[in-house]
């Protein structure tokens, strides 16, 4: 059986407070308050517990008031690494009339004194054939920027597929190690091809996989959908979502949510658009449910029967 091992740099806790006010400095009243550890991998993790998929976590993590041990609780396996920095704690405020502010937690960062090797190796002696390993999250500032690429060689060696998530130098030095999949969103796709039109994406999709020998190649643009390209098929795929949402909500989540939807159709045999149109629902679920813990399969089933799909010839 195919496991599902998810690697987490990068976790924080995370806090969202829904509010009444003008904005973030002349807050009235916080009608409600959800706290969680949070990080891309662990995002993922949520979400494919939730679908009955077993997953295997490795989590970094930092001093903080918040026990990561609640973790074990939550998965079935869980190995954590602590770290001697200030885990993150961002803070996310939502106004009745839709308007979202993040405050990000620029201080702390988990990575920092980090064994990486540890993580890495760990993995590499549980891993097996067909195995998926999702590597996601940017990679910390005193680690080696090739860590991402050097870990994705090790892995295709064991004809493991690689699910790659990152930003900023990690995703610039890792894109050509071949990993199975990768899924930029509309900014970080600038630090691979600069400046674009949406219209260019198809393209720049195509060439993006064929250059790196890369399967499938996501490059989600929010409310616009998602450009999918697949190497295999030649198959390029715009999908947008369309289902309505009337209720104050925050994005966070829903490129992990996506992650979650495309891996879960890839793993019950799904063709490359079923898993597109999964990767979609799931994550405009995220932002009707409010997190990806808290995603139900009627709610993306709901969000699957509105998409609008156009292949592209590119």
């Amino acid at each position: 059986m195919r496991k599902i091992h998810l690697v987490s740099l990068a976790s924080n806790i995370l806090e969202i407070n829904f509010v009444k006010g003008k904005d973030v400095e002349n807050i009235e009243v916080i009608t409600k308050k959800n706290t969680y550890i949070s990080s891309k991998a662990i995002n993922i993790g949520y979400i494919l517990n939730n679908m009955q998929v077993r997953t295997n976590l490795y989590v970094a993590y930092g001093q903080c008031d918040y026990s990561f041990e609640g973790l074990n609780t939550e998965f079935r396996n869980v190995r954590l690494y602590p770290t001697t920095k200030r885990t993150k704690r961002n803070k996310v405020f939502i106004f009745p009339n839709n308007k979202c502010i993040t405050r990000w937690d620029i201080d702390g960062y988990n990575s920092i004194s980090l064994n990486a090797n540890k993580i890495k190796n760990d993995v590499i002696n549980n891993v097996k054939e067909e195995d998926i390993v999702v590597l996601a999250g940017r990679i910390g500032p005193t680690m080696d920027i090739e860590w991402y690429k050097d870990f994705i060689i090790e892995l295709n060696k064991k004809k493991v597929l690689v699910f790659l998530d990152t930003s900023g130098k990690g995703m610039l030095e890792s894109v050509n190690a071949s990993p199975f999949y990768i899924k930029p969103n509309e900014d970080e796709i600038k630090e691979l091809i600069g400046e674009y039109k949406i219209s260019d994406l198809p393209k720049r999709a195509k060439e993006i996989a064929i250059e790196n020998s890369i399967e499938n190649v996501n490059i989600t643009i929010g409310e616009k959908g998602v450009v999918s390209y697949n190497l295999s098929s030649d198959k390029c795929l715009l999908i947008k979502p369309t289902t309505e949402i009337n209720k104050p909500y925050s994005t966070i989540g829903c490129g992990d949510s996506f992650n979650s939807g495309f891996i879960w159709g890839f793993i019950n045999n799904k063709n490359f658009e079923e898993c597109v149109k999964l990767g979609v629902s799931f994550g405009t679920a995220n932002v009707i449910d409010g997190f990806p813990s808290k995603i139900t399969i009627e709610t993306v089933k709901k969000c699957y029967d509105n998409l609008i799909i156009e292949e592209i010839i590119v």
